[in-house]
């Protein structure tokens, strides 16, 4: 009986110590869980912190373009202007030129 009895608590013992086993493993499984889930979330925050990275740098391209072809445009107004003041200039001279002409004809 007092062998009985001490199996009984020894099973008694060993059946609380799978228990725990148990409790521990499920700890760890939760543990591995969260830090998978952790991990997945961190490589989403990088993927979209590289995807926030090229769309700058593409931004500033833009700008860039934005400023060349902003100064093309101008440089492109100014030499209109420029051959504007140049066909006006050319303009006057030979009217000039033919008033003279017709001044000394008379």
């Amino acid at each position: 009986a007092q062998r009985e009895l001490e199996e009984m608590s020894e099973l008694s013992r060993l059946q609380r110590e799978v228990e725990e086993l148990e409790r521990e493993r499920q700890r760890a499984a939760e543990e591995v869980a969260e830090l998978d889930r952790l991990t997945a979330e961190a490589e989403a925050l990088k993927k979209e912190e590289e995807a926030r990275r090229i769309i700058a740098e593409h931004d500033e391209k833009i700008r860039r373009i934005a400023i060349e072809q902003k100064k093309h445009e101008e440089a492109v107004k100014e030499a209109a202007k420029k051959r504007e003041r140049e066909a006006r200039r050319a303009q006057a001279e030979r009217e000039e030129e033919i008033r003279r002409i017709a001044i000394e004809q008379e």
